[in-house]
């Protein structure tokens, strides 16, 4: 259940889910969960967002509030969120962002906007007042202009310009709440701002006639969007509700399918909720209900040759015992129990000897190859000798 991903300065990966914060060092995650009897813990297993200001201070919102993690102690501090005097208790937090002025402002699902200040060493969060009609904030975004971009649940989304928070534009205003909800907001390269609608799709925002016009898609039906993201490519990923992951392509201006490159899972019908790439330009994708999922950069590393492969399922499925390249370059691949392959090389098919009637002196279980000085092929197996 991966709601969010960041890599933070250090090169930790952290991934955010409905049940506790994991923090991966390469090697293996370490898992943090609430514990009642640790203050220092995480408040909720249940984690929105993770957000890193420009100080390299990373904050994590739940459904039970704000909090920054002390890297230092390894704890987790909690930020209270104050109305006037009083401290508001349990409140969800969905969406985090630091201006270009600095201020980071927190979105939350209840009571509105809040900015995080320091009292000393103690950092709290003040509600804004801010002129929208609703308090139900489900994503902040700031653009290149400074133009703060508020997302809400009932109401639509609204564009601040600049340092107002006087008064603001309203898009997707309409009767039907759903088509209203903005998941995601994005910026490109050339400054085009993206909306991701949760049920009718990609939008970019035309600065002439200040209006959002939609981005057609090679779907009979419209993309539910759950997350976007400008990757170093400059392609914009669009995360989708069931549909897996598209892109947009500025060259012909459409939403198309992304070559993957995996074998081993189906994009069709996945639910990407949240998309992030790392320093090493490697994609890490939540795919709900299904865990994480690792797109590396370096696709063609390493080949496989298997059953679970389509194209190269030339050695069965036993274990791998022995491998030798020959003089004319095939591949002599030997099995426990399966035999041995015979793999050319820069083919896409191979010969396969095993025990059976018509070659009863077949190997079964092949240990060793070897091809001596008069190219003969000797074999050594575990059960049948030489």
């Amino acid at each position: 259940m991966v709601t969010d991903i960041h890599q933070d300065r250090s090169g930790f990966i952290w991934v955010a889910t409905e049940d506790g914060l994991n923090r991966f060092d390469g090697i293996k995650f370490s898992v943090y969960r609430h514990d009642k009897a640790n203050d220092a813990g995480v408040s909720s297993n249940f984690i929105h967002v993770l957000f890193e200001d420009k100080s390299g201070r990373m904050y994590t919102g739940s459904i039970h509030g704000l909090q920054y993690y002390d890297q230092a102690t390894d704890s987790f501090q909690t930020i209270p969120l104050m109305i006037g005097q009083f401290n508001l208790g349990n409140v969800r937090v969905l969406t985090i962002c630091q201006r270009q002025n600095g201020d980071i402002l927190v979105g939350t699902s209840g009571h509105g906007i809040f900015k995080v200040e320091r009292n000393g060493p103690q950092l709290y969060a003040k509600q804004v007042p801010i002129q929208i009609p609703s308090n139900l904030i489900i994503h902040l975004f700031e653009d290149n202009d400074q133009n703060l971009w508020v997302s809400t649940e009932d109401r639509g989304l609204h564009r601040f310009v600049k340092s107002s928070l006087k008064s603001s534009k309203a898009y997707f205003v309409s009767k039907k709440i759903q088509n209203n909800i903005i998941t995601s907001l994005c910026e490109d390269k050339y400054g085009r701002v993206f909306a991701g609608n949760m049920v009718s799709g990609l939008f970019q925002y035309n600065t002439t006639n200040d209006t959002f016009q939609p981005v057609p898609s090679n779907e009979n039906d419209p993309l539910p969007i759950a997350d976007l993201r400008v990757n170093a490519n400059g392609q914009i990923l669009i995360g989708t509700r069931g549909k897996g992951m598209k892109y947009f392509d500025s060259v012909s201006g459409k939403i198309l399918d992304m070559s993957h490159n995996v074998n081993t899972f189906d994009f069709s019908k996945s639910k990407v909720f949240s998309i992030y790439e790392d320093n090493a330009g490697n994609t890490w994708l939540g795919i709900y209900q299904k865990g994480l999922l690792l797109m590396s950069v370096n696709t063609n590393r390493f080949g496989y040759l298997g059953y679970k492969s389509a194209s190269n399922n030339l050695i069965g499925s036993s274990a791998v015992k022995a491998l030798f390249e020959d003089s004319n370059g095939t591949m002599w691949v030997g099995t426990d129990n399966d035999g041995l392959y015979a793999v050319p090389h820069g083919s896409k098919s191979g010969k396969h000897y095993v025990k059976s009637s018509e070659n009863p002196s077949a190997p079964e279980n092949v240990m060793t190859v070897f091809e001596d000085s008069e190219k003969n092929l000797w074999t050594g197996s575990y059960l049948t000798g030489l």
